[in-house]
């Protein structure tokens, strides 16, 4: 969701409709990445949600009382391995023949978790964020997932932490 000044710095994880609760785009990935069933996820609203996964140990998410949480930006589009969707078609095609053939497309995603979404300049798909003026929103996601599979949540610290105090 996009802050005042209209730049996006945090992603919800999770929505309340009618007393249910709803994990969103990035929960839901990791949530199958991890093979996480819904009734194995912990949410405190204002604090945290926690996944426990039997591959990656117990995971603490920080969210606000919204349930969204603070992207740490550390990888822009170029940062990521992208290939272009019909690449990845004509790799499922060319291991759907008989006999099939090896693609390295796929070879290449093999094990890994996969964002799809539209990075092509004019996609109303765009907005700024930290890193860039024009960001495909897929790259939101991309470095939510990142955040939470490498524990690498940004710290809200108190405005008397911030305070450098100079005295001699």
């Amino acid at each position: 969701s996009k802050d005042d000044d209209g730049i996006v710095r945090k992603l919800p994880l999770i929505y309340k409709y009618n007393n249910d609760y709803y994990p969103s785009f990035s929960l839901s990935l990791l949530m199958g990445y991890l093979d996480i069933h819904p009734t194995e996820v912990q949410i405190w609203f204002g604090k945290k949600i926690i996944l426990n996964s039997r591959t990656h140990g117990v995971i603490r998410i920080p969210i606000n009382a919204k349930g969204e949480c603070y992207v740490n930006f550390r990888r822009n589009l170029k940062d990521f391995y992208n290939d272009n969707f019909v690449n990845i078609l004509k790799g499922y095609s060319l291991e759907l023949k008989d006999p099939p053939v090896e693609s390295d497309v796929l070879k290449s995603l093999e094990n890994k978790l996969v964002v799809l979404g539209l990075s092509v300049t004019g996609s109303s798909d765009i907005d700024p964020n930290p890193l860039s003026n024009e960001s495909p929103l897929l790259i939101v996601h991309a470095n939510m997932v990142a955040n939470v599979l490498e524990n690498d949540f940004l710290k809200k610290i108190s405005w008397s932490d911030s305070l450098v105090i100079r005295i001699g």
